[in-house]
This record gives C-alpha cells, structure tokens and sequence, in this order.
C-alpha cells in the first residue's frame, strides 16, 4: 500500500476530509507541463534516433544499436557516417535503408585498394575484397588507387566482407544523414 493511500486511510479515521483536484486545476497544470516538457521532447525526436541492425553478421560487429545525430552531419575519421542506400551505387543494399560505416578517409587522403589489403596514407584499414565474387566480379576489378574527392569520405565496415567504399567507392558527403554513435 502507498503511503498516499495509506495516509488517506488514516486521515478519513480521523475525520480529515480529502477533496478532488478540480478539473480546471489539473487541466491549468497539465497544459504547464506539457508546454515545459513538449518543445525539448520535439527537439529531441527531431534531432536524434536510435537505428537498430537486424543482421546476423554485421560489418560493425560490436555495434548492434547507434543513436543518430542528424545535427552532425560532418563525421570525422573513426566516427560512423550514417547515410541511406543508393539504388545501383550501392546495389547490396535495399534502395533508401540506413547504413552505418566507420569514416577512415576524409578528402585529400590517399587510398590504395589491393586484393589483399585496403590501406589510407599507408595505414592499414581493410583486409581483403571477399564481397568482389558476391557481385559477380574478380577481386581485381576494386584494385586501384586514388584521392578521396573534396566533399567526399571514405567509409569501411571493420570486417573483411563488408560491402563499403571498396567496391562503391568514395561516399558523397551529401548523402550523410548525420553521425552515429554506439550505444550497444
């Protein structure tokens, strides 16, 4: 039993007498709190959203659920671009699903594509091009080098088969939603 209730019981053995609110009073107070907790709850449902990845193996396999940030739509390197599938750019994809990379290349970085390994500026970042045969390709048809573009980012899964900037190449910053962050 509640101490409000309880002290109800023992107010009504005491003769004390506990009126209802009236309608109005509660109606002023309701209105009060929703004018003080609306704008902010607006705020937050318009500016941030929680995506949660379904799949069995995931290309960010200690992510499984990312608050988005839509505010920053700038990720730096290391953060997770959060952006929508492009249909026939990104073709592994369904057309408009959100898919989250980690940023490892921002413009003007050097970015070497081999069979065996993906480097940024001479840095280790990817292992392998295992998704090349799932698209009906030899490893070969990745293998390049080239400059991250101005207004473009180079994003990878860390796991060797994820389907990322290998094989569709730089992302356009454009298309960025907003940065995602880890939450489990």
């Amino acid at each position: 039993m509640s101490t409000t209730i309880a002290g109800r019981i023992a107010g009504r053995a005491a003769g004390v007498i506990h009126r209802k609110m009236p309608w109005r009073c509660f109606a002023l107070r309701a209105a009060l709190a929703g004018l003080l907790v609306g704008p902010p709850a607006a705020y937050a449902a318009q500016r941030w959203s929680v995506a949660i990845d379904p799949q069995v193996s995931r290309c960010l396999p200690d992510v499984r659920a990312v608050l988005i940030d839509r505010e920053a739509t700038r990720p730096g390197r290391g953060q997770i671009a959060v952006f929508t599938a492009e249909a026939g750019r990104q073709r592994m994809f369904r057309p408009g699903s959100l898919v989250g990379k980690v940023v490892v290349g921002l413009p003007g970085d050097r970015i070497t594509v081999g069979p065996d390994q993906t480097t940024v500026n001479g840095r280790l970042v990817g292992l392998g091009l295992l998704v090349a045969r799932s698209l009906g390709q030899e490893d070969e048809d990745f293998v390049r080098e080239l400059v991250v573009p101005e207004g473009h980012l180079w994003v990878m899964g860390a796991t060797a088969d994820s389907y990322d900037s290998r094989y569709w190449g730089p992302l356009p910053a454009t298309s960025i939603l907003g940065t995602g962050h880890a939450l489990f």
